[in-house]
């Protein structure tokens, strides 16, 4: 009867299943191989007991690989120990025994002529080694002994001489000023700032009145000259004094400076600027503006309190 086509889905295996099944069975095997070895080794004990043919074949294998262990076993120590024989004492007996008792000495092989002795090579003639000077040399050709100086008179080996030490150039506080310059111009900051940006009392600190009031006392216009050691001054619009000196230290690290407190000038705080070296190529200030909303950077290249 032809199985039937349509089967359940309980019925079929999946790809999966069949993988699990397939891989389970050699730990089935291993399972199982204790009681399959139960079974051979009790039909292989009834097989030899029940068969006597069977019987002496196991017995006569058995003795077949038994026999060469036998035969390679190790001898016994009195073997090992036996004294060796001694040798039996030779007699010596004269040539003319040994000849009387040969019955036929043998003939002795006719003489071969002698082989003509090979020729000897000619003698080497031997270079003669001229020793002296013939008699009837030129002096000319002699090597003249004035000629050479004796050894106190050679010249001493000079050792060479060192290299000058290289010279340090001097400090160019200059270059280190045109820099910061250049930066704080790169940056948005403008060298434009006239004596009516300060208050009025600090105005004698940073400029030289030009012109007179109508009372008489100095005034400051916008064109009045700054007193000597000023380098630039940058205005800070809208930044008040404590909020000026973060700018003023980022321009001065921008150039490779550091600022250092040096106390106060004027209305304002004093910095030195400084480098990696210790060299100080200039100073800061910090003051506040006219408008008092604002501040103002300048920069000396002296200490402006004369120290």
């Amino acid at each position: 009867m032809a199985p039937s086509v349509g089967r359940s889905s309980s019925d079929r295996l999946s790809l999966s299943e069949k993988l699990v099944a397939i891989a389970l069975l050699p730990v089935r095997f291993l399972v199982r191989l204790p009681g399959l070895s139960v079974q051979l080794s009790r039909f292989f004990l009834s097989e030899v007991f029940t068969r006597p043919t069977v019987l002496a074949a196991v017995l006569l294998h058995g003795g077949l690989l038994v026999l060469p262990a036998l035969e390679l076993s190790e001898p016994e120590p009195e073997e090992l120990n036996a004294p060796e024989e001694e040798e039996e004492p030779i007699e010596v007996q004269s040539l003319g025994d040994l000849i009387a008792a040969s019955p036929e000495a043998e003939a002795p092989p006719p003489e071969q002529p002698a082989a003509p002795p090979p020729e000897a090579p000619p003698p080497v003639q031997q270079q003669q080694v001229i020793t002296e000077v013939p008699p009837d040399l030129p002096p000319e050709e002699l090597p003249p002994l004035e000629d050479v100086p004796p050894e106190s008179e050679f010249e001493e080996e000079i050792p060479p001489e060192e290299p000058p030490p290289e010279e340090t150039l001097p400090y160019d506080a200059g270059a280190t000023r045109s820099q910061f310059q250049q930066f704080a111009g790169n940056s948005g900051y403008k060298d434009e700032v006239g004596a009516p940006t300060f208050q009025k009392a600090d105005r004698p600190f940073f400029f030289i009145s030009d012109d007179t009031d109508r009372n008489g006392n100095p005034d400051y216009s916008l064109f009045a000259p700054r007193v000597d050691g000023i380098i630039a001054m940058y205005y800070l619009d809208l930044v008040s004094l404590f909020d000026a000196y973060p700018q003023a230290e980022a321009l001065a690290k921008g150039s490779g400076l550091t600022p250092a407190s040096m106390g106060s000038y004027a209305n304002g705080d004093l910095f030195q600027l400084a480098d990696a070296d210790g060299n100080v190529p200039m100073y800061m200030s910090l003051i506040t503006a006219r408008d008092s909303d604002s501040s103002i950077i300048v920069l000396w290249d002296r200490n402006p309190n004369g120290g």
